[in-house]
């Protein structure tokens, strides 16, 4: 067995240069590479990777060649002296995990080891995505958008909406009231979640609704609304999670048959 696998490294090696000039002048992979010039793949990846030609390994799963410039560079560790810049710039000027990785030249998870290394705490994954669309607000239009077109969203949902959204068109359907989702103004601008008669409904989850730069957007929708002759009422999720359709009866129902 070991006569065999000294053959194959023997091939490899002198088809190795074969092996390099078909990946630099062709936009494959190295896995294709091997595969067409019938050579042992694992064998010619450890060679690469060991030579002075590391940076073309690829590692595209779809058959695209990625090269990959200094990989030294990308994997340097960050220095412990580092610790207090990588405080401010993390939690005072707000930058990401991604943005640390460059400014310190380094990938994300060298980056994660760091703040595992000294106990610094990272966002959740809701504080990340808040943040990311802050910075960001072209992409948190086309994420809603993409919602509202049913590309995204629950995937058991038929209408790609939030709970709160769904209990209420469903009380909606059950007591037989005609509605329109989404509503838009003349027809652009806000979409409102509801809109029954002159009524508007917005559905407000509380932590995105709890920002002074989103109370501010809030109270211009709402003037929209009343200058355009609606009546505009809000519904939270935490008065839904107390009282769930109890809410809704004692609230609603009221506004809309003016009982």
């Amino acid at each position: 067995m070991s006569n065999q696998f000294s053959e194959i490294t023997r091939h490899t090696e002198q088809n190795l240069e074969k092996v390099i000039e078909y990946v630099k002048n062709k936009p494959t992979s190295l896995a294709n590479a091997c595969k067409e010039l019938n050579i042992s793949y694992p064998c010619a990846y450890r060679l690469i990777k060991q030579s002075e030609h590391r940076n073309l390994i690829s590692r595209s799963r779809n058959g695209k060649k990625e090269i990959y410039n200094n990989v030294s560079k990308k994997r340097s560790k960050i220095n412990d002296s580092n610790v207090e810049k990588v405080k401010t710039l993390y939690f005072e000027e707000m930058l990401t995990l991604k943005d640390l990785s460059e400014v310190f030249e380094t990938s994300v998870a060298t980056v994660l080891h760091f703040f595992r290394k000294h106990n610094l705490k990272t966002r959740t994954k809701s504080e990340a995505n808040f943040l990311k669309y802050e910075k960001n607000p072209s992409l948190r239009d086309h994420c809603r958008n993409l919602v509202f077109e049913g590309k995204t969203g629950y995937p058991n949902n038929e209408k790609r909406e939030s709970w709160i959204e769904k209990l209420m068109r469903e009380w909606l359907e059950n007591n037989k009231i005609n509605f329109i989702q989404e509503y838009r103004i003349n027809g652009y601008g806000h979409s409102y979640d509801f809109k029954v008669g002159n009524v508007l409904i917005e559905m407000d989850g509380v932590y995105w609704h709890s920002t002074t730069k989103q109370k501010n957007k809030d109270s211009e929708f709402e003037k929209i609304a009343v200058d355009n002759g609606f009546k505009l009422y809000r519904i939270t999720d935490i008065q839904l999670k107390k009282y769930g359709i109890l809410f809704i009866n004692e609230n609603i129902k009221p506004l809309l048959f003016g009982e």
